[in-house]
């Protein structure tokens, strides 16, 4: 009779321990899938906060874009108004038969202008590919007041 309660207390106690590591094994597999449920949160906060601060410079960048822009079209305009009154200037200096030119102004106010220019042209190479067809207006209005020059020489 005293074996046969063992083996019942054995048995009690045997399914106890089967019934407390399923519980063990059940409770560790809920805690290693909210700990990865956790870390997978965790990284896509991370991805998330990356990805504003990636927004964020590019749009630092936009506004520095924007406002250098900005600044380039206010220096385009100055340059557009120097070379139409260049071009005015130029224009109207009297290149026929017996016009009289001062040699001594001319040839003071001429290199101001070359001076001028160049200084224009600096600016223009900061300005984006398409000044380049300015750049090239503003050389060939170099090249004729360079001729004009020469010219006015040869009436003096």
């Amino acid at each position: 009779m005293l074996q046969n309660r063992l083996m019942q207390w054995q048995y009690v106690n045997a399914r106890a321990d089967a019934v407390k590591e399923k519980m063990t094994n059940q409770m560790e597999n809920n805690l290693l899938y909210a700990w990865d449920t956790f870390t997978n949160l965790e990284h896509l906060v991370l991805h998330k906060k990356l990805q504003l601060q990636k927004e964020m410079l590019e749009m630092k960048q936009l506004d520095f874009i924007l406002m250098s822009q900005g600044e380039m079209e206010g220096q385009h305009s100055s340059v557009s108004m120097m070379k139409e009154c260049l071009h005015s200037v130029a224009c109207k200096i009297p290149l026929i038969e017996g016009a009289k030119v001062d040699p001594q102004s001319t040839s003071i106010a001429i290199p101001h202008v070359l001076d001028l220019l160049a200084s224009i042209k600096s600016i223009l190479s900061n300005f984006s590919p398409s000044a380049g067809k300015t750049i090239s207006l503003l050389f060939e209005l170099v090249e004729a007041i360079a001729q004009e020059k020469l010219l006015m020489k040869e009436c003096s």
